[in-house]
């Protein structure tokens, strides 16, 4: 029996996310693009669970990083529970 693909978890290390966060907010966008980088698996694997006749799962998918991209910044959480909830609101609102 083939063995699951086992399925990337959102980033939870506020000790790795939070300086990320803060140098986001501070407009590095190295650190904006690390932080995309580090969300994207979970963002598509949310993406592909929520895709319907109308949109697939990779078109939400970019949707929602696009959203968060232009958003990003003016964030006020800050912890990556809540940067997580800010993802999972923006992949509800593109669907």
């Amino acid at each position: 029996m083939p063995q699951r693909k086992k399925m990337a978890p959102a980033p939870s290390d506020d000790d790795a996310l939070v300086p990320l966060l803060t140098a986001v907010k501070a407009g590095d966008e190295a650190a904006l693009a690390r932080l995309l980088t580090e969300f994207a698996p979970y963002v598509a694997r949310r993406a592909r669970k929520r895709g319907t006749a109308r949109l697939a799962g990779s078109d939400i998918a970019q949707d929602t990083l696009e959203q968060a991209l232009r958003t990003l910044r003016g964030f006020r959480g800050e912890s990556a529970q809540e940067l997580q909830a800010f993802f999972e609101t923006i992949l509800r609102n593109v669907v």
